[in-house]
């Protein structure tokens, strides 16, 4: 009984961390296309100072993932330990 409700809370509690990250991530994916757009027509900006801009949207996407698969792996192991069979 306890494993069930266990299992519906790691499940339950996956599926917000699911929906809170796509959100979060559509919300970033719109910002950066925004800002792309926006420096695209903004001419008097040289591409020496639209590169860090490039390199942090580089580096953000990056930990996003990271962020992501860190998470997936510790639902990984936490459904391993409340699938555990006890002896």
């Amino acid at each position: 009984m306890i494993s069930v409700l266990a299992k519906q809370i790691l499940w339950f509690n996956k599926m917000a961390f699911y929906n809170a990250y796509n959100g979060l991530t559509v919300l970033q994916e719109s910002f950066q296309s925004m800002m792309e757009e926006n420096l695209r027509h903004c001419q008097w900006i040289s591409d020496e100072n639209r590169k860090p801009y490039e390199n942090s949207m580089e580096i953000i996407n990056k930990v996003r993932e990271d962020y992501r698969n860190l998470v997936d792996q510790g639902f990984l192991n936490l459904e391993k330990m409340t699938c555990a069979k006890k002896r």
